[in-house]
């Protein structure tokens, strides 16, 4: 677990508290949520939806629904003997910047360009979240994402997250003449 990503930090903390009582245990990393796309999804910026986030164009982000992480839990509960003692990272979906903003161009029916917003503009605003995006620029998820969809063939991908979830947001208005 990362240490210098406080709410990875806190897991790692339990899941060696766990251990530590000697507790039979499943542990289950989920990676970044698609759903988190609710809200940093493609935004109007001078005329354009554009998607920014904090991520090197390069950076591959592994993402999960909370739907996904529920039926491997389910799972994990229905057949404990497959799953306890495991530590298993997980993700339904693996994309660079570029390759995210191509999803929502494809959902929109528009070029969607990708924009990496700089660090330190996050900083400004949560140290905890730049830490966060820093840590998935140098560090990252590591899922197995071949060996998850052989055992889980329905995890979701951005794009059927976006088909099944997610609308252009209204383009702001304009103003009216001689404001």
């Amino acid at each position: 677990m990362p240490g210098e990503v406080r709410h990875f930090a806190t897991k790692g903390e339990v899941e060696r508290h766990i251990e530590a009582l000697g507790l039979p245990a499943t542990v289950l990393r989920p990676t970044f949520f698609i759903t988190n796309f609710e809200g940093l999804g493609p935004q109007w910026a001078g005329g354009s939806l554009v998607l920014t986030l904090a991520v090197l164009e390069q950076t591959r982000l592994q993402m999960i629904t909370p739907a996904d992480i529920g039926n491997i839990a389910a799972e994990a509960f229905g057949a404990p003997a497959d799953y306890l003692g495991r530590v298993i990272e997980i993700a339904g979906d693996e994309l660079t910047g570029p390759q995210m903003a191509e999803v929502f161009s494809r959902a929109a029916g528009r070029p969607v360009p990708f924009d990496s917003q700089p660090i330190e503009q996050v900083r400004a605003f949560s140290e905890e979240m730049a830490a966060m995006f820093d840590w998935f620029n140098t560090v990252g998820f590591v899922a197995d994402l071949a060996t998850l969809r052989d055992r889980h063939p329905y995890l979701t991908t951005l794009e059927g997250w976006v088909r099944d979830h997610w609308s252009v947001p209204a383009e702001p208005a304009s103003p009216a003449p001689g404001e």
